[in-house]
């Protein structure tokens, strides 16, 4: 609108145009920057002034765009001139939407709440100190602590007594020595089968009664025995396997293999009769 090059009209004085209220159209002037292209020059100022609407449908129907009158002054003339345009009928389709863009207007939108139901309800909150994890997990770290010190004494008092440490370990190391006898007796080696079984309760006796059974005569070993605890018959049987295994290693080897079996099921039940008692160690 607005276009005029006679250099007598104030170009820059030109007005909007007037739009009609519409109840089905809603009309905003678009921001941005201007369009207008003025020009001066000796004959004056000249140009054009450009204004640009948005204009949106409301509802829904055949409508008839806004009326826009523009008014100016004619300087040819030398009076104020008004054009009218009437306007042109649409038909619009889609839905209706307020012009204020209300919340109505997206009830059947995609933009929906997140919570499908809207009442509101109390929400207790669970009290941790009635809750086992709670205790659990509070006492997790100083069952922890106390296991590590409990560990660390157990180490210090091993540490300072040597020998009741081996003491301790007497039998696992006996069943070490009687699991090696076992694969000497697989690989056929009769003499290393004896020595070892023989080893394994020499061992156990000096680890658990700190007592040095070789070259021991049997009444000192039975001397030696009886006054660490233990009673006749037990001692009575170490003294006979440790004579089947001198003898059994120069004795033919006809029958090696049942031989060597039964000694080692005989040591075996030996071991674990020695370890239920509880023996006084010499010092």
């Amino acid at each position: 609108f607005g276009k005029n090059d006679h250099p007598s009209l104030d170009v820059l004085g030109v007005q909007p145009p007037v739009i009609a209220s519409s109840d089905v159209f809603d009309v905003e002037l678009m921001p941005g920057q201007s369009q207008d292209a003025l020009t001066k020059n000796e004959d004056g100022l000249s140009g054009k002034r450009v204004f640009q609407y948005i204009v949106t449908a409301t509802k829904p129907g055949r409508a008839k765009t806004p009326e826009v009158t523009f008014a100016f002054f004619d300087p040819t003339r030398e009076r104020y001139q008004s054009h009218r345009w009437p306007g042109v009928t649409l038909e619009v389709s889609g839905r209706a939407v307020g012009s204020a863009q209300d919340s109505d207007a997206l009830i059947d939108d995609d933009i929906r709440p997140n919570v499908a139901d809207r009442a509101l309800r109390n929400v207790s909150p669970k009290a941790p100190l009635k809750s086992a994890w709670f205790w659990f997990l509070l006492a997790l770290p100083f069952t922890a602590l106390l296991g590590v010190e409990a560990r660390i004494r157990v180490q210090r008092v091993l540490g300072k007594d040597p020998a009741k440490r081996r003491a301790r370990g007497a039998y696992g190391a006996a069943r070490k020595v009687l699991a090696a006898a076992e694969v000497a007796a697989k690989e056929g080696r009769l003499q290393d089968f004896y020595a070892l079984l023989d080893k394994s309760l020499t061992g156990y006796l000096e680890g658990r009664v700190n007592m040095p059974v070789q070259g021991l005569t049997h009444d000192e070993l039975r001397a030696a025995c009886s006054e660490a605890g233990y009673d006749d018959a037990l001692i009575q049987r170490v003294i006979d396997e440790r004579d089947n295994c001198d003898f059994a290693r120069f004795a033919p080897t006809s029958s090696a293999d049942d031989s060597m079996r039964s000694a080692a099921q005989r040591v075996e039940a030996l071991l674990k009769a020695l370890d239920l008692v509880t023996p006084r160690r010499r010092v």
